[in-house]
């Protein structure tokens, strides 16, 4: 199977693709008009949806040779996928507004694009990167959680992550630091916790697998307290109503969609769909908020239900996604070899 930048695994789990499609899906939900229709789901999806990325990537965490290693396969890949689509989003963003919308020109130089690509944060300049702050700030737990990866001590690992936790969560609420570093700080705890618990978490997958009766009560009583519980939580805004009350209610969701995804593992329909989401989820969130622009404007003139046009516009923004899927992954994948093309030829001609 085949996954972001062209890398073939020998071997996937499919529950884990599964519960990725559902929170790219549910990342794409979330970025709809659903104020205008009930702000509840959105505070819903917004509890626990950028945490179950964070949640996955910890599960497949695995420790590089070397800091050589860990560079050219981990974080080049996220920078190179960040200035692709950064790139396309300001570019969108600014020739939609002035051809599209016939607004006034933005008043910004090169220097103010430059700046917010480079500090990776779109509120230091006042110019959006649109959802590509999730990789800026991913870029940032990467590099945080190597750096820790070197204490041996569990426990010490564990402490140096809740004062993290403690330090983005509590201190510095808001997010105006480079690379989302404040929302960073708050979402380490959820990589760590996918990774240290991963063990455990696969094996609950195996015993949820082969229970018969009431497995449905599992993933309604998770999502369940996440109701009862409520609050406004962003990460992008790094602004929670209580960052305790948003570990508790990212932990259910995570927990409640694994054991749904390990359903919908069954369902060939869903299997295949939502898996193939969930590969390319990196795609998906660099190309969705172009499209929903796009959708919403062209539907607004024919569609008037607020309901009927964000259905519309999820339906086709997921189905648009596909071909745009194939030229982003040809793309970076063209960028990947030419780099490493390049540093083959230095390395041979030292």
């Amino acid at each position: 199977m085949q996954s972001e930048f062209g890398v073939v695994t020998a071997k996937r789990i499919e529950w884990l693709d599964i519960l990725k499609g559902i929170a790219i899906i549910l990342i794409v939900i979330g970025h709809l008009s659903l104020d205008s229709i009930n702000p509840d789901i959105k505070n819903f999806i917004y509890s626990f949806h950028v945490p179950l990325f964070l949640f996955a990537s910890g599960m497949v965490y695995k420790k590089r040779n070397s800091v050589k290693d860990f560079c050219r396969h981990d974080l080049l890949r996220v920078l190179y996928a960040y200035l692709f689509f950064t790139t396309l989003w300001i570019l969108f963003e600014y020739l939609w507004k002035s051809f599209v919308l016939n607004k006034s020109p933005i008043n910004h130089n090169i220097w103010d694009y430059l700046l917010t690509i480079i500090s990776g944060n779109g509120n230091i300049t006042g110019i959006s990167i649109g959802a590509m702050w999730y990789l800026s700030m991913y870029f940032a737990i990467r590099l945080m959680y190597e750096a820790i990866s070197f204490v041996s001590n569990k426990y010490i690992k564990a402490v140096v992550v809740g004062l993290a936790f403690i330090s983005g969560g509590f201190f510095l609420k808001g997010n105006a630091l480079p690379w989302c570093i404040s929302s960073a700080l708050t979402g380490l705890v959820f990589f760590y916790l996918g990774d240290a618990f991963k063990t455990y978490i696969f094996k609950f997958s195996e015993t949820y697998k082969v229970l018969k009766d009431y497995r449905v009560i599992f993933p309604l009583m998770c999502y369940g307290i996440i109701i009862l519980v409520g609050g406004t939580d962003s990460m992008s805004r790094n602004s929670y109503d209580s960052v305790l009350l948003f570990l508790l209610k990212a932990t259910c969701g995570f927990w409640g969609t694994v054991a749904l995804s390990i359903e919908f593992e069954r369902i060939a329909v869903l299997r295949k769909s939502l898996t193939y989401y969930g590969v390319n989820s990196l795609h998906i969130m660099g190309w969705h908020s172009e499209l929903r622009i796009v959708f919403i404007y062209l539907l607004g003139s024919v569609v008037h239900s607020g309901l009927v046009k964000n259905v519309l516009t999820l339906v086709l923004s997921l189905i648009v996604c596909i071909p745009l899927n194939h030229f982003s992954d040809m793309m970076l994948n063209i960028v990947v070899q030419k780099i490493s093309l390049i540093k083959t030829a230095q390395t041979n001609n030292f």
